[in-house]
């Protein structure tokens, strides 16, 4: 018995071994396509990873923004987002990469939502409060939208973000 037990642990380890490499070499080629701007293969790559490797947010991240980017598929790009934000909960981008797309949208009254949930959650994350800004001045609250801005770029002077949010749509 003791010896059957040694061989399926063997065989077990072996399988994970094969899994971890089939994993980094889809990974490097999901890369390597992203570079090279070969979209559809980019976007396969990370469709197979997400099959082997559905515990790694960065894997979700890389699809999401191959279909909102490269395909233009923003509903494809909301749902993968809106996985990763319910999986990694403590992934800021996860959840701002979600905030963006309905802002895409056009379901701004959501995009407000979600980047004011974010910047409650993550103050200091330049995204979050620059998507909340465009929010604002999305729904004419451009005031708010600059002192939103203003009071960021007080706490932390040297976000280029936030710099170009405000001269480039407030002016």
């Amino acid at each position: 018995m003791k010896k059957e037990a040694m061989i399926e642990t063997q065989e077990t380890d072996a399988k994970m071994h094969v899994r971890a490499e089939k994993k980094e070499a889809l990974q490097t080629q999901a890369a390597a396509a992203v570079q090279k701007e070969r979209w559809e293969e980019a976007l396969r790559c990370y469709g197979e990873l997400l099959s082997v490797n559905g515990d790694d947010c960065a894997v979700y991240l890389g699809y999401g923004n191959c279909l909102l980017h490269l395909q233009r598929d923003y509903a494809g790009a909301e749902r993968v987002f809106g996985e990763a934000a319910e999986r990694f909960p403590e992934n800021r981008q996860a959840a701002e990469r979600l905030a963006h797309v309905a802002l895409r949208r056009g379901n701004v009254e959501k995009a407000q939502s979600l980047y004011a949930a974010l910047c409650r959650r993550f103050p200091d994350y330049p995204a979050a409060v620059c998507g909340h800004a465009d929010t604002l001045s999305a729904v004419g609250e451009l005031e708010q939208a600059v002192v939103l801005l203003r009071e960021f770029l007080e706490r932390f002077p040297d976000s280029p973000m936030a710099h170009s949010t405000l001269v480039t749509t407030f002016g």
